[in-house]
């Protein structure tokens, strides 16, 4: 019983630290629940990110959709192929825009590839740009540019 009332507070707190707390904490959240999704290969975590019109400038015709597909793909190829992904916080920078409704965000996206060995690998150390909007869905990302694309294996 007392397990379950602690996870309803936990649950609780967590609800008003994201309604309560400022869009630039909201902002870290929503990157921070998409590192989750990614790690336990939940591709709607990772998706929910996304906006539905979601474009990434430096890579053309890269949208929602082909995202959905990598991560398809990523997440089923399975055996030792498994990648992990970090996002030092430290480095996440939040700019709101003065209206509020929009946001930009730069930072690292740090993959990490398994080895058969138990090690990892760097897979790909992700710099990139990104414009965020604040809508029905909280805070997603509309646009990406300036990513190092050009540095990620293919």
């Amino acid at each position: 019983m007392y397990g379950a009332l602690i996870a309803l507070l936990a649950l609780g707190g967590r609800f008003l630290m994201l309604e309560l707390g400022s869009e630039e904490d909201k902002i870290l959240r929503r990157f921070e629940h998409m590192t989750q999704g990614f790690n336990l290969e939940d591709a709607g975590a990772v998706l929910a990110g996304f906006h539905d019109d979601y474009e990434d400038e430096d890579d053309r015709g890269y949208d929602r959709r082909r995202i959905r597909e990598t991560l398809i793909y990523l997440f089923f190829r399975g055996g030792e192929e498994r990648l992990r992904m970090e996002l030092p916080e430290q480095e996440l920078i939040v700019e709101l825009a003065p209206e509020g409704e929009s946001a930009q965000a730069g930072g690292r996206a740090v993959f990490w590839r398994a080895r058969p060995d138990g090690t990892e690998e760097l897979y790909w150390d992700a710099r990139f740009r990104a414009e965020l909007v604040d809508g029905a869905e909280g805070w997603q990302i509309l646009r990406t540019f300036e990513v190092n694309h050009h540095e990620r294996e293919r």
